[in-house]
């Protein structure tokens, strides 16, 4: 991911009057093109453009030529354009003079040049010298075109009309710029791969004939070279964020100012003891670009640090907790391992698997790699947080083993109370630049941009407070080099300064834009305003093609539109969306307030997205498993549908079989999943499927006409896709019964194999019923379903030119009946489901062998048969430690905590010991010091050491494991009142009775505040009660007495 910070700098050369109208097309249309090219490679683009920039200061001290010069020295690429004017020139011109004799000391070349036009000089140093070697191009616009504007302006504007002829310029001009042609097409003659020469017929075609030499040579000697490779998913991300990065980390060539917080930064981040920094501070005050600056330095200066940075506001659906998990796994694996794709974490969508995932490669790095890793989470306040839990960076435990940096804004109230608090978090505030900060940030933009500002204009953006805030600098500085003229630059930079926010600036931005679009012939008034509403309407934004279909927009249209909007807008895989939320609040303000007008406009995004599919599903045909409806109208149909209050259509898509395969197929799909729409819909939608269908949830429906195949499909997106709750139940009963009549329609048509198939697929349905019963304790039922499912498969044993794994399957659902019986306290009939399905597997040659055999495992403990539990304990665990990554896995660490329990009660200490230790170490590598996996091992290992006498190490574990529940579960549970239970008994057993009291009284309330006081040990109550009678402590006697009581434990005779 490294972002290389490179500049190309293009000279536009030409005479200032005459060749506006190229100038305006250029900055308006295709300078943002050619922006936006280099910056998705890392480059930053500036066109030099004397458009304004020479203060009228510097041209009174003579500095005119000097600094045009200079900044065709300093350019990659040179472009020259001529009309009909050959500019400002003359031998007895004394301020020409002047400049020349000021400029002659770094260019003695020009004494032999005097006579020639500025123009040419910058032609000369920018190529025509002999030793000079830029790239360039250059244009010549046709006379006859001269001749036409001179023609038609002559009476009606004679002024005007001038700058269409060379006349205005003096004798001999027409004459110097014939000879500079002919000087021109000989330095192309001599030399053509690097520098070109053609004539243009309008204005417009010489704008886009510049833009697309430009693009030439920036792709044949700046670019890559290289065949164009597709580009996977993530390696879109990846090029994404590089690009974010690229863009934002500097209003100029290099970061300015705030030396005391990147010192302070640094530091928090190099400390030991500090695991977590956060950086807060107002929108705008540059946390972005801080946060980028260090990582562009320290990845160069330290590389045992791997610096992973995501950016939430990167592009659109950056800001969901499941793609910044999957681009964290695919950047950690391919640095653990080069060989692997990083598009591998983006088929998971479970966020628990992906946190597994992602520690155990920090831990893999780190031990194998010397490296430790940086997380750098940025404007984590866009985060989607309440759409995965409901507490804050609720998809992140509470520590991962990398240092995490997170930025954030002040007022984020949702995420800063709980992200700061803690031991090892440290916070950063970060405010407004100072004056002189932003005034020199302001030269290094000028200076990159070849520009300079008079001191009127300094001085009044120097009065503008507003200027200290990063944001709005930049915004500032990008609508005056987008927009403002050498004629209006004064009034222009004050009514900039003028505005008050950042939003009021973009408000003036929106209505510049109106005007800008006004001067395009069949411009709809109004659309542009449309064009952005629908952009800040939509879920992901809008590709290009939306947008004009949307609004009718031809591509010149678009162009126009899109280089005035470009600098606020965000691109990614195609899509566009507004980048800065201050511009998204003018276009609500300016254009939303008005709540008929919004309707209308959702309802016309809903509309043309609903159009979409229903071609879209009209011309994918029958459905199969290679089904996919386009990407677009599965991110934003469902969404504009709810927002434009169209229930009916929202639920017609959500039940729609190819939208419903389309979504259980893609792994990163936002509906699936989703929170937004559980709400106020379950009942609405089994309704609905009744009534689609003509049905009452338990009527015979075997006579539905309908495709079995898309059936099953659509059961599975019932099961797997949006998971609405209160549907699962009563949509699976539903399920049942389609299945039973389709089963029961093969046989009369006696369709035996396909029937068999069916027969299946029920019991598979059966299976599911029983997992829901089970989530919702209803282990009973859930035993009726098994036996169902399992009895259908077993008449089909054999049946493998059908279902080829039909083994496998009786070996899960054997599998499943066993959990359940184990639930149920029936372990009797839990172990010969567990045998039965240990041996199917291993048959098979199945990985599920070792979990059915840790179930087994599981109930001769339960029964006490320790000896037989640890021999089967013993085998899942040789097993796994054969593996490469059995030492980052969280599920081993549990294997080797089941075999330490059962070798404990065996009485080998110090085998259980080792290997609880073990595990102990593995989940600390993987989950931090605090998860609740570990207080489940801290909490064996003080029982193990309470039995081998070492009361002083038991009482340490539990305390530890006491910390640990409390700071993951809380302190209102079970599990953290008897950690607190189990450290009294330690410190009772040190005869430490002072210290073990406060601990005694702390649990004994828990477990009251709980009901389950009656859970307290007995013995240990009545040894804290003879220890405070032996001392005198009447009110502590009192105390105990009265829970004894409450305990129903009989106190001593």
């Amino acid at each position: 991911m490294a972002s290389e910070k490179r500049t190309i700098r293009v000279f536009y050369s030409s005479p200032f009057r005459g060749l506006e109208r190229e100038r305006e097309m250029l900055s308006a249309i295709y300078w943002p093109r050619i922006s936006q090219s280099c910056a998705s490679k890392g480059i930053t683009f500036v066109p030099i453009d004397f458009r304004w920039g020479i203060t009228e200061e510097s041209s009174m001290a003579a500095n005119t030529v000097n600094i045009c010069l200079q900044e065709v020295t300093t350019s990659d690429i040179f472009i020259g354009f001529f009309g009909a004017r050959y500019g400002w020139h003359g031998e007895t011109d004394s301020n020409l003079q002047a400049a020349i004799d000021k400029a002659i000391g770094v260019y003695p070349w020009l004494e032999n040049y005097r006579d020639r036009s500025v123009t040419e000089l910058e032609f000369l140093e920018g190529r025509l010298l002999d030793e000079r070697t830029r790239p360039a191009a250059f244009f010549f616009r046709s006379e006859e075109y001269d001749r036409k504007m001179f023609e038609s302006l002559q009476n009606s504007d004679p002024k005007e009309a001038k700058v269409y002829t060379s006349a205005i310029d003096g004798t001999g001009s027409e004459e110097k710029l014939q000879r500079l042609k002919e000087s021109v097409h000989a330095k192309v003659e001599s030399r053509s791969e690097d520098i070109s020469v053609q004539n243009y017929a309008t204005p417009e075609d010489g704008a886009m004939a510049m833009y697309e030499a430009t693009m030439k040579i920036l792709e044949q000697t700046f670019f890559n070279q290289g065949e164009v490779k597709q580009l996977t998913k993530f390696e879109g991300w990846v090029k994404g964020q590089s690009a974010y990065m690229a863009t934002q980390h500097s209003l100029g060539s290099e970061y300015l100012g705030r030396a005391e917080e990147r010192r302070e930064l640094e530091e928090l981040i190099s400390r030991e003891d500090i695991w977590r920094v956060v950086l807060k501070g107002d929108e705008g005050t540059g946390k972005t670009a801080l946060l980028i600056n260090h990582i562009l330095e320290h990845r160069e200066k330290d590389q045992t640090l791997l610096y992973v940075y995501y950016s939430m506001n990167a592009y659109p659906g950056a800001n969901s907790s499941l793609s910044c998990l999957q681009f964290l796994a695919g950047v950690l694996l391919q640095e653990t391992d080069k060989s692997k794709s990083g598009d591998e974490p983006l088929k998971i969508s479970d966020l628990s698997e992906l946190l597994q995932n992602i520690s155990s490669y920090c831990a893999c790095l780190s031990d194998e790699g010397n490296r430790k890793v940086v997380f750098v989470l940025d404007e984590i306040d866009r985060i989607e947080s309440q759409k995965t839990m409901d507490i804050p960076l609720g998809f992140l435990p509470k520590r991962l083993p990398v240092k995490l940096v997170v930025s954030t804004k002040l007022s984020d109230s949702f995420h800063l109370p709980a992200i700061e608090e803690g031991e090892g978090v440290s916070s950063l505030g970060l405010v407004n630049l100072k004056t002189h900060e932003a005034m020199a940030a302001l030269d290094s933009v000028l200076k990159v941009r070849g520009k300079s500002l008079n001191q009127t204009c300094l001085q009044t953006i120097e009065n503008c407070p507003q200027i200290c805030n990063f944001l709005f600098l930049k915004v500032l500085l990008e609508q005056l080099f987008s927009h403002a003229q050498f004629s209006s630059l004064e009034a222009e930079v004050k009514d900039l300064c003028e505005r008050s926010s950042i939003r009021e600036l973009f408000e003036s931005f929106l209505e510049k834009l109106e005007k800008v679009m006004n001067y395009q012939p069949d411009y709809k008034q109004g659309s542009a305003s449309e064009a952005l509403c629908f952009l800040v309407l939509s879920k992901n934004g809008l590709m290009e093609t939306e947008i004009r279909d949307l609004v009718q927009w031809d591509s010149r249209l678009w162009a126009t539109f899109f280089a005035s909007v470009k600098p606020a807008l965000l691109e990614t895989r195609g899509n566009l969306s507004v980048q800065y939320s201050h511009l998204r609040d003018a276009i609500h303000q300016q254009f939303l307030s008005d709540e008929a007008r919004q309707i209308h406009l959702r309802r016309a995004l809903a509309d043309y997205f609903w159009d979409e599919f229903e071609k879209a599903r009209k011309s994918s045909g029958s459905l199969t498993n290679k089904t996919r409806l386009p990407y677009r109208i599965v991110e934003e149909l469902p969404s504009a549908l709810q927002s434009a209050g169209m229930l009916e259509r929202l639920l017609e898509c959500l039940l729609d079989i190819k939208f419903f395969w389309t979504v259980q197929k893609s792994a990163t799909s936002d509906v699936k999943g989703s929170n937004e729409f559980k709400k106020n819909v379950e009942e609405d939608i089994i309704s609905f499927v009744c009534r689609k269908y003509g049905l009452g949830l338990r009527k015979d429906i075997s006579k539905v006409n309908l495709h079995v195949e898309s059936l099953q499909m659509f059961y599975d997106c019932i099961d797997d896709g949006l998971g609405m709750p209160g549907l699962g139940s009563e949509l699976l009963e539903l399920a049942i019964n389609i299945q039973r009549g389709i089963m029961n329609k093969h046989r009369k048509e006696n369709n035996k194999n396909k029937a068999v198939q069916e027969e299946i697929f029920l019991s598979e349905l059966f299976t599911r019923a029983a997992i829901g019963c089970s989530y919702q304790n209803r282990h009973d039922e859930s035993v009726r379903y098994l036996n169902k499912s399992l009895a259908i498969k077993k008449t089909h044993r054999g049946r493998t030119d059908i279902i080829k794994d039909i083994e496998t399957r009786i070996g899960s659902t054997l599998h499943t009946l066993g959990n359940t019986y184990k639930s149920l306290k029936k372990i009797d009939l839990a172990i010969p489901c567990f045998e039965q399905a240990c041996t199917i597997h291993k048959e098979n040659n199945s990985d599920n062998q070792w979990s059915s055999l840790d179930g087994l495992a599981s109930c001769y403990f339960f029964q006490q048969n320790f000896p037989k539990a640890e021999e089967l304990y013993r085998q899942v665990v040789n097993h796994f430690e054969k593996t490469a990554i059995a030492t980052y896995d969280n599920q081993f660490a549990a294997f080797l905590c089941n075999l330490a329990n059962a070798v404990r009660r065996n009485k080998k200490l110090d085998e259980a010991r080792v290997l609880y230790q073990k595990a102990w170490n593995i989940q600390s590598k993987l989950l931090g010091d605090t998860h609740h996996s570990i207080a489940i091992t801290l909490l064996c290992l003080g029982n193990l050491e309470l039995a081998s006498g070492d009361f002083e190490a038991s009482a340490n574990y539990f305390e530890k494991a006491y910390h640990c529940y409390k700071k993951t579960i809380g302190l209102i549970c079970h599990e953290t009142a008897l950690a607190a239970e189990n450290l009294a008994i330690a410190l009772s057993k040190l005869g430490d009775f002072e210290r073990g009291t406060p601990w005694f009284h702390h649990g004994g309330e828990l477990l009251e505040k709980l009901g389950l006081l009656h859970m307290t040990m007995g013995w240990m109550n009545r040894k804290y009660l003879k220890y405070h009678q032996d001392k005198g402590n009447e009110e502590e006697c009192k105390k105990i007495l009265i829970r004894m009581e409450k305990a129903g434990i009989s106190p001593p005779s």
